[in-house]
């Protein structure tokens, strides 16, 4: 599913993407999994990719309501991962939700591609756990063919939501 933000949903998700930034700096915060670099540009783009995802579930997109660095993304269960490349893979690491979605979105601000999700307990099985060689920790790393539609997600939060009531 392709999704094109308006000039407005890129200068939001980008001053939610610098405020974050800067609150990181003040807490002295660390790159993590062994990123380097100093992460504006991914970060802005990641913040991007999240409000993709919330304009294409046509959920309220709410990074900026306190939630700090924790907290799904998307909603309550939804963690998007922002990829440059359409030949990228989703990532789950050891410590991610298993009871999380994981929404794979690639592309740059303001058109993205969102390729899929996978539920984290799903995603954390053997035949994904490699070693990336690239000096980075190991991870799970799904391929596209495994996500399934994002159109899917709705459906399972509710499924989710409906069995919480009971």
């Amino acid at each position: 599913m392709i999704i094109t933000l308006s000039a407005d949903e890129v200068a939001m998700a980008a001053a939610v993407a610098v405020n974050r930034g800067l609150e990181a700096i003040k807490l002295n915060r660390r790159n993590n999994h062994g990123f380097v670099g100093n992460g504006w540009t991914e970060n802005i783009e990641g913040y991007c990719a999240e409000m993709a995802v919330s304009k294409a579930l046509q959920i309220y997109y709410d990074a900026g309501d306190g939630k700090g660095f924790k907290g799904a993304d998307v909603s309550e269960k939804i963690q998007v991962r922002w990829a440059s490349r359409d030949s990228y893979r989703l990532i789950i690491r050891p410590a991610d939700h298993s009871d999380y979605f994981y929404v794979l979105v690639t592309g740059y601000a303001p058109t993205f591609t969102i390729q899929g999700f996978m539920h984290g307990s799903q995603a954390k099985k053997d035949q994904y756990w490699e070693n990336p060689g690239n000096g980075r920790p190991d991870a799970w790393w799904i391929p596209k063919e495994a996500l399934r539609p994002i159109a899917e997600i709705k459906k399972e939060l509710e499924t989710m939501k409906g069995q919480n009531e009971h």
